[in-house]
């Protein structure tokens, strides 16, 4: 059975609902977007959106949900190099998702992605979209930011975050 885009969007909408997780959706672009505190990292919080697009030769029944969950810092001119070793450090051996840096701007952000062709993703997959990156920002959140500053190496802080797992 062939499972639509918008049975996809159902899917997802049903997700937050029995999560008790709110959220926005955005119909036009197929957007989800909502927000979680990180209770174990100085971050604060993220800012998580659920994207849902087209792929392959038939749009309709084959399509990627990306995940992408983002936070209020940026790394510098000063700090990339640092940045991008310690996020490439955390990347290293990741089963499900990976951090991002955007060269252009210093944005970091953490991304979990699944292709779908003719079928749905279940629901702890769908689930695993949000509490993955929440997971990996609590995780390695708090080196991010002693990178940033300058308060610790790339190394260092990798050191630190693994220990604490």
């Amino acid at each position: 059975m062939s499972v639509t885009m918008t049975q996809a969007v159902e899917a997802v909408k049903s997700m937050f609902e029995e999560n008790g997780w709110r959220y926005k959706f955005d119909e036009e672009s197929m957007i989800f977007t909502t927000g979680f505190n990180l209770s174990e990292t100085k971050l604060g919080s993220t800012n998580i959106s659920i994207l849902i697009r087209p792929v392959y030769d038939d749009p309709e029944h084959c399509f990627r949900i990306n995940s992408y969950a983002g936070i209020g810092l940026k790394a510098d001119s000063d700090n990339i190099q640092q940045v991008c070793e310690y996020i490439t450090r955390a990347n290293y051996g990741l089963n499900f998702g990976n951090f991002e840096l955007d060269f252009s701007d210093g944005e970091i952000r953490f991304k979990v992605s699944y292709n779908v062709k003719d079928g749905l993703v279940g629901f702890d997959a769908l689930d695993d979209m949000i509490s993955q990156p929440v997971t990996m920002l609590n995780q390695y959140g708090n080196g991010l930011m002693s990178v940033i500053m300058g308060m610790m190496s790339p190394e260092e802080a990798i050191r630190k975050a693994e220990e604490e797992e």
